[in-house]
């Protein structure tokens, strides 16, 4: 038998359709690889929460990837995971200095919930990004619900990452002042409009880092990864893997990264592209 492949998907844009469905073919290829023996595992920004039902869904026992590598969980055993938070101290001195640039709202991601602090809604933006928000970010349920705090209030303690809403004149200034102040410890990036958005984690993760960890879990050879996404969170996962393939529907910004290119999300690009390289024969069907 060859050497296994890992096959990481990036969830929103890539495996998740805007609807966040899976379409059938691409839920058709991932069995098919999965029983040729390669090795299928998550890789999403999305808190754990919000991502253990994709990969249910699929039928998954690798590890999840979540949180941009912030939060890797093993099994379902509460306790076995691999966690990276940053420090209240720091937290809370990059939320005041939000908030003195005219910060609606920040939320603070706790991996089984999240805290949002704010005097109005944290994000403004149209009915389906909004959505999408509270459904893919905030996922509060009866059993993780989420804390609605005023904005001045003290944050709880460590959190695993920070999403700032900030006008969108403000986010050079806030990442630079950032990146400046704590060069070796934080990672930054703005979101996508409509999202007045500046993403704040450890510089010490990514999905590559947790990709690193599936590997050692496996004994993956390092030539044996292909990465499927759409957004800049996947950079770094990108460079990693041996094969990164982008998404027709993905950041232009990422492009130039990618080895390959394919269909998108919405065409169950996945399945175009696994079908190719490792079913020909369906492909031709």
């Amino acid at each position: 038998m060859l050497a296994p492949w890992l096959i990481a998907l990036d969830l929103d844009g890539t495996l998740l359709k805007k609807d966040h469905t899976i379409g059938d073919a691409t839920k058709k290829a991932l069995r098919q690889a999965m029983e040729s023996g390669h090795i299928v595992a998550i890789a999403t920004g999305r808190p754990p929460r919000a991502a253990i039902q994709v990969h249910r869904e699929l039928q998954l026992t690798t590890p999840l990837i979540a949180l941009n590598g912030a939060h890797i969980q093993f099994s379902d055993r509460p306790n076995d995971c691999i966690v990276t938070t940053l420090p209240q101290e720091i937290i809370e001195e990059i939320a005041v200095k939000a908030i003195t640039l005219g910060s609606r709202g920040i939320l603070a991601e706790l991996g089984t919930h999240c805290v949002i602090r704010q005097n109005n809604p944290p994000i403004l933006m149209d009915e389906e990004h909004e959505q999408f928000f509270y459904d893919a970010v905030v996922a509060e349920s009866p059993e993780s619900p989420a804390v609605y705090q005023p904005l001045h209030t003290a944050w709880p303690g460590n959190a695993y990452s920070l999403l700032i809403q900030l006008p969108r004149e403000w986010h050079q200034y806030m990442g630079e002042w950032m990146n400046e102040k704590w060069p070796d410890q934080l990672y930054t990036r703005s979101w996508r409009q409509p999202f007045d958005v500046i993403e704040v984690m450890s510089k010490k993760v990514s999905k590559a880092t947790g990709l690193m960890e599936v590997e050692r879990h496996y004994h993956i050879e390092a030539n044996h990864i292909i990465a499927f996404g759409d957004e800049m969170n996947d950079l770094e996962m990108f460079r990693y893997a041996a094969i990164s393939v982008a998404m027709g529907n993905a950041n232009p910004q990422l492009m130039p990264y990618a080895t390959d290119v394919t269909d998108d999300c919405e065409n169950d690009g996945i399945a175009t592209y696994l079908n190719q390289r490792f079913f020909p024969s369906r492909s031709l069907r």
